[in-house]
Parts: C-alpha cells; structure tokens; sequence
C-alpha cells in the first residue's frame, strides 16, 4: 500500500533531496539585479569549468560567451557551449555552462550565440552562471553546427560526469526503466544501462553474501536519472506556495501511449544534456519536458492479463491496496485538539477533488463513494481478469479489518464479492468468512486495520471446516499484527484437500523493539538491508512452519501453500526458515526463472527504491510440487507508476484514471497451477465368509463433512452466491437415508 506503510512515507518526502538539487538548481539563488554594473574579466567556458570537481572562478564575476544547446524554461535557465573549433586541444574539461535568468527565455533559441555576464556559483555540484536579461547579449544565430554533438554513452563515474557536466551529446547503448515512483514527485524516473534488473541485494543472496554486495554494487554503477528539466515539484500545493507550478501534465507519461512501465526500454528522440549530482548520472533534454512533447519513447511491456500456469487447480494473490468500505468522510472523530483525525487530502489542482484520507485516518482505504468507485473498479477488474485465467481461490491482503469499524465483520469482504458478480456473474465468487472467535479475529495488542481474507469459485471448491487464524505469541507481540488466515479448500473435481495459509507479516519500518529487529544495513549498506523487524518476521515465519505442519497434518492436504505479503525478500530470514522446512519459494527466480516475462528478465511482486523484489511469495510444500505446473507473476500493478493509482490520479491537472487493471496495486499479483489427481477411493475385498444376510446395493451414503461450508446465517446475503451446499447435502442425506432404509425393511421383510 502506498499510504500505511512508513519507508514508502519517507521515500515520498525524500525524493526532494536529489530531485531539488537537480530540477531546482536555481530556484534558491538569488538573482543579480538587472541594473548590476557589467562585471569584470574575459573567460572562456573552459577557464570558468576548469578540469577539477568545481570551478576555479566561484564567487567571482565574469563574462564568457557560447553557443545555446539547451533551453530549459522549467529551470529558468539555459546551457552555453563553447564552438569546438575553440577548444583547446589538451583540454579535458566540460566546455558547457548552466546559465541561470531571472526572466523570460522565450526571446532565445537552441542556435543563438550568446556573450553573458554573471557570477559563477557551484550549485549541487553544477557550475552556474547567475545572469539576467540586463547581461546577456545576442551575438549570432544558427550557429548549432558548430558544436560537435557526439554519440556517447551515459558517464559511469562522477569524475567522468564532470568532465562532460551540461555538454550535449546523443545518448548510446540500451537504458531501461528501473524505477517510476519519484515521477508523480519530480518528474523523474530511473534508468539503467546495464543488462540486468537492479535488484534487492537480499533478493539476490543472503544478507552479506558476495552475491548481496556484488548486487549492490551493480545497482549503483548502473543508475541513470532521468530528470524533466524542470525545478517544479508535482506534490506540493498550488497555488498556495511560492515554487513555480508545474505543467499540467506530468512527463513521461501521457493517456493512450506507452509509458514508463518497468522493464520497458528507452529509445531517446534527440539530444540529451549530462550532469552528476551525488555521485549520480542525471540525463536531460534540451527544453522542459511536457508530457506531449516527447523526448523519449518507451517499448511496449505491459502485461494486459495473466499468464495461463496450468493445471485443474489454480491459485492466485492479490494485494487490494486498503479496500476499505467503510469510508473517512463519515469518521467524524475528534482527536487531543479538537479537530476531525479523518482529513481528506485533496487534489492539488482541483481543491474540490478529495482523492483519500490522511495519513491519521484509521480508515485507509478511499475517502468517499468516487473515490471506492475508482479503487474498486479497478480491484474488480483485475482479480476477474485472474479468475478469467481459471484462478479458483485467489488470497487477498490488506482488506479493512471489519470487526474494528463495523458489526458485519465480513463487511468489506461482501463489498467487494458483490462488486466481482455484478461486474461477471458468470465467474460465480464466494468468500470464505471470518473464524467464528470472538468477533472474528484474536484481539492482539496491536492488530492491525487490515487483515487477510479469501474468496473462491464455490462451483470448482468446497470449504473444508471453519477458517482459523494463528494464535501464537510471535504475532501478539508485533506492532502491526496480522494473524496468518488459514483455510482448507477441497477441489470438486479430484477430491483432494489444499490447505492454503494467507499471510502478511509485520513491515520493514516502524519502531524498533529489541536488538534483533534493527535494520543492519543502517550501518553496514544495503548488501545487508534487510529493513526494521527482521527479528520479530522470523520469529512469526517458524511459528509459521509450526503451524502449517499441524493444520496439513489434520486435514490430509495434498498440497500445503503459505502464501501472501511476507515483507521479505528470497533469501532474508523468513523465507529461508520455510525454505529450511521443505517449502520451495517460487519467486526466488535463481530456482524458478520466470517463464511469461513480457521482457528478457525475471519477474518480481515490488519495487522499492528503484530495486526489483518479491516481498509476496507463493510457498509450496514438497508434496505439492509434484503437482506443479506452472506459475506467473502478473506484473500489472507494481511495474506501473503510481499516478495510475485510484488516489494519485490527479497529481497534476491531468486525471490518468481508468477502470483498467494496471495500478490497481501496488503488489503485483502472483498465480499458480496444479493438476491434483482424483483421489482414488479404497475398492471392497469380498469377504471369503458366508454372510446371513442380503446387503443391499445401494446403502452406501454420500460423504459429509462435519462442517457445512458456509453459515447459514452468512449464506446468500447483499446478493451473494450461497456458498456453499447446505440445503443440497440435507437433501442428499435425506434421500440416502429413506433409500437406505427401505432396502433394509425389504431384507427383513424377506
């Protein structure tokens, strides 16, 4: 989710630092006065750049001249380069320069030869000149030609950047999109031009493992900021702040093309200006970017649908982002001052738009009815399109957790069930209802405001007892607890039980209890990141194992799948305690590389930090991967920008909804086939002893199962399928009986 869980929180607020010294490299200068007297001495682009980390002339006054290769209005600013004839031939420098004006730009053109007085400043690391229209002089036109405009690739190291900081040059090799989060912030997205994802180094190996620090490593001589040219930020309220407003149109990104989906490569359409920031390769156009002015074009990656996995049994995951049905706009809640603790936090263009509540809200989900409206018609969309693909249970996280808000406490849960039928009646959803404990789930000191919960196909499965949460202390004692949701569903067709355990297991931030729950790559990198509460995951994971051994071993299952929002990566500690327990991990993709990919690479559930990895994961038993027969990671959700999603979708004055099924989450859902075998069932011996009495042919009864599949209270109610078979297997029985016993009174008659 993208408004609960508080590292996400922070990378929103923390996108400013390399996004403000980037796009708004000017926007903290103070200009010189256009009355300035004309400062002093003749340089050259060259001698104001010189060939160390920053110019030899800062704070001073000067004059230089160069032909314009960029003019970037969203700056406030443009770039000079010197003619390369007037080069020196030893010099190994940048000979361009970032020119900062106070006023309009509209009187200039890429081409213009231009003499400039300023200062010279070091701003984020770029050399600028600070000027204004009283000290600018044009002195030629069309002169663009006589700037060599090489074809090059993006610099790897800071000093490289800097020796070609605000030249022009035609980017070379292949870039492609790791990151998209930051654009719905500052306009720009993360590339890279290496030949493999960024990965989560724990995603890669063990926390400290040569694999770990060799990913870590790959990731940071591979990132490439692509950056709009623009000083604006997209989050901040206009026009109620002194910062210039941004386009109406975020770049990048545009309705009815293919847009910064990750994965999809990049194909730049002209030239392109460098610098490095932080050690770090930024890329820009020549001019501000609005989205309907391309810059560049990305390849065609989305993935419209599932993969087809296989098998007669098919299970899917899926992260429904808060679904909440019970709204903000009525939690009329007063907090310590007074005021309402439910906020709507509005658009920033249209202050009459409220697109979600605020970050105090116990209520998480959409603030109003339009906004459940977008979030659902999305969420309905794309689990049907999962069900479309034969998925026959699919396991839900982070649904509201009713008994907190309301009575009914499968309220949401019938909500959203509700929504799938009226939108395909013909994919038949039922829901497996809450445990029948107290009011429906153990009152844990911290429990969270969303749980786990399931729906199915009651036409292709049966209920097999009551659903059970995990009762255990390692979940009691977390922060956010979020008891593990077991369930075991019998598949009509072969008969055979699977036991499928729904989880989500405490976040990576948070405070911090205990020496073991620190984040070691907080002092040793992120080859040893493993985020907040590592401790408190692994404890709750072998409770896990503990607990799935027990439930598998009462029900019979043929196969056993712990499944859900683990908040771990492949080879963190919680997973490699189910692993250790005979559990094969589907999406560490070094075992089982993706085989629908709409790209040459591996398939991963989240993306953080611009780092590809699977905090959802698919655990199957070792005696149910012989049934195995195939799995996908549908990358619909989480390979999207989040401008797509239901409450960011009109960040700008642009709105990018659709009822499609891309963003729906910020999780990418995950599905899986079997083929499960029919059970067999036990044939008679005849017994070699002579028998008294006739048997009669067709006593035997159907088999029944202790527990109906659904209550009848819950069965068919706001319009749903009565789950389950309550008043057929009354019948069944009744028959079987009145069968039974008239053959009976025919033998004894005889």
């Amino acid at each position: 989710m993208h408004r609960r869980k508080p590292h996400r929180r922070t990378l929103a607020a923390a996108v400013s630092s390399l996004a403000v010294i980037v796009g708004g490299l000017v926007s903290s200068v103070p200009a010189i006065a256009d009355d300035a007297q004309a400062p002093e001495g003749e340089y050259t682009i060259a001698q104001i750049q010189g060939e160390g980390s920053s110019s030899p002339l800062a704070g001073q006054k000067v004059t230089t001249s160069g032909v314009v290769t960029a003019v970037q209005t969203g700056r406030n600013g443009l770039i000079i380069q010197m003619k390369t004839a007037d080069v020196p031939a030893d010099f190994t420098g940048s000979s361009a320069l970032f020119v900062q004006l106070s006023t309009d730009l509209s009187s200039y053109a890429v081409g213009d030869e231009l003499s400039v007085a300023g200062e010279v400043q070091e701003i984020g690391n770029v050399t600028t000149l600070i000027a204004t229209n009283g000290t600018v002089e044009r002195t030629g036109q069309d002169l663009l030609d006589q700037v060599d405009i090489p074809t090059l690739a993006a610099p790897k190291a800071t000093e490289d950047a800097e020796s070609r900081e605000s030249m022009v040059f035609n980017p070379a090799g292949t870039y492609r999109v790791v990151g998209n989060p930051n654009l719905v912030y500052t306009g720009q997205l993360s590339l890279t031009d290496g030949d493999r994802p960024h990965l989560q180094p724990t995603q890669a190996g063990l926390p400290g493992s040569p694999e770990a620090v060799e990913q870590a490593a790959y990731n940071e001589a591979h990132h490439v900021i692509l950056d709009d040219a623009n000083a604006a930020r997209f989050d901040v309220q206009y026009p109620d702040t002194s910062e210039p407003a941004p386009p109406a149109e975020l770049p990048y990104l545009a309705l009815g093309r293919p847009g910064p989906t990750l994965g999809a490569t990049v194909t730049f359409k002209s030239p392109a200006v460098v610098t490095s920031v932080n050690g770090r390769t930024v890329i820009e156009p020549t001019f501000t970017v609005p989205s309907a002015q391309e810059f560049v074009e990305f390849s065609e990656v989305r993935e419209h649908a599932p993969a087809d996995v296989g098998g007669n049994f098919k299970l899917a995951t899926f992260n429904v982002l808060n679904y909440f049905s019970d709204l903000g706009v009525y939690d009329e809640t007063v907090g310590a001052d007074g005021n309402r603790i439910c906020q709507p936090t509005l658009n920033l263009w249209d202050k009459s738009v409220p697109v979600a509540g605020n970050w105090d809200c116990p209520r998480r989900g959409a603030w109003d009815e339009a906004g459940l409206k977008r979030q659902e018609a999305k969420i309905v969309n794309a689990i049907n399109s999962l069900g479309g693909q034969g998925a026959q249970v699919v396991a839900l996280q982070e649904i509201e957790n009713d008994w907190l808000f309301q009575e009914d406490i499968d309220a949401s849960l019938k909500s959203l069930v509700t929504a799938l039928n009226e939108a395909d009646p013909s994919q038949g959803w039922g829901y497996v209802p809450s445990p029948p404990t107290g009011k429906g789930q153990p009152v844990y000191g911290g429990e969270d405001k969303i749980r786990q919960a399931f729906i199915y196909k009651p036409a292709a499965i049966e209920l097999v007892g009551d659903a059970k949460y995990l009762d255990d202390e390692a979940y009691q004692s977390a922060a956010d607890a979020r008891a593990p949701l077991a369930q075991v569903f019998k598949h009509r067709d072969s008969g055979q039980n699977v036991l499928v355990i729904n989880n989500h297991l405490t976040y990576k931030g948070g405070t911090v209890v205990g020496d073991d729950n620190k984040n070691p790559g907080d002092e040793k990198g992120l080859a040893w990141d493993t985020g907040r509460n590592n401790g408190d995951r692994t404890r709750q994971a072998k409770a896990l194992v503990a607990f799935a051994e027990q439930e598998s071993a009462a029900s019979d299952a043929a196969v056993t799948l712990l499944v859900g929002d683990f908040n771990a990566y492949s080879y963190e500690d919680p997973i490699q305690e189910m692993v250790a327990a005979g559990y094969a991990d589907l999406m560490d993709v070094n075992k089982f590389p993706s085989s629908h990919s709409a790209t040459d690479w591996n398939e991963y559930t989240y993306s953080y930090n611009s780092m590809f990895g699977n905090l959802d994961h698919v655990m199957v038993s070792d005696s149910g991967m012989q049934y195995l027969t195939g799995n996908d990671t549908w990358t619909a959700n989480a390979y999207e920008s989040n401008a797509l999603e239901y409450s960011r979708f009109m960040h700008t004055g642009t709105n990018y909804h659709s009822d499609d099924v891309f963003r729906a989450s910020d999780h990418n859902a995950a599905i899986v086939g079997f083929e499960l075998p029919k059970v067999t069932e036990p044939t008679a011996q005849p017994s070699n002893e002579p028998s008294s009495q006739a048997s009669p042919s067709s006593s035997s009864k159907p088999a029944v199962s202790a527990t109906p599949s659904v209550k009848a209270e819950n069965a068919g109610k706001r319009g749903l399928p009565k789950t389950g078979a309550n008043v057929l297997l009354f019948v069944v029985i009744a028959a079987g009986l009145i069968l039974g016993g008239a053959g009976l009174r025919r033998v004894r008659a005889a």
